[in-house]
């Protein structure tokens, strides 16, 4: 076999994750982006603004823009100016997505089964802790 750096192999890894769940996720007419920021606006209370979803995904205002703007058209959330910030953006699930929430939610459970499945729970921890560091190491 081809040996990669290990950039590469995360690149790859990455890249063929992405596939696979934009694959699942498109039965519910989402992305892997999308069901990222469903996944955020859940565990905040169904809601947050815009710019706390550039954060999130790290990413520009008008990447984020057209994200929302393709989920607002799609029924996945809902936007409105933020009373004590008009120029705050304030991003809502819809009832749509909550929904489908625990469905998505086992889609990403039986993709990290499927990646893991050959390694013990120590090889588990041990690759969940260097890559921790590693992403720290990148500031």
């Amino acid at each position: 076999m081809e040996q990669f750096q290990i950039g590469c192999l995360l690149k790859m890894i990455t890249d063929k994750t992405k596939m696979r769940a934009d694959a699942d996720l498109a039965q519910q007419g989402l992305t892997l982006t999308q069901s990222r920021v469903l996944g955020y606006l859940a565990r905040n209370g169904g809601q947050a603004t815009q710019k706390e979803i550039e954060g999130f995904l790290q990413v520009s205002h008008p990447t984020v823009a057209g994200i929302i703007s393709r989920m607002g058209q799609n029924g996945f959330v809902r936007c409105w100016l933020d009373p004590a910030d008009k120029r705050s953006k304030i991003v809502g699930q819809t009832e749509r997505a909550a929904a489908i929430a625990h469905e998505m939610q086992a889609t990403i459970n039986a993709t990290e089964q499927q990646m893991l499945r050959s390694l013990t729970p120590d090889e588990i921890a041990a690759l969940e802790s260097a890559l921790r560091t590693i992403y720290a190491n990148l500031g």
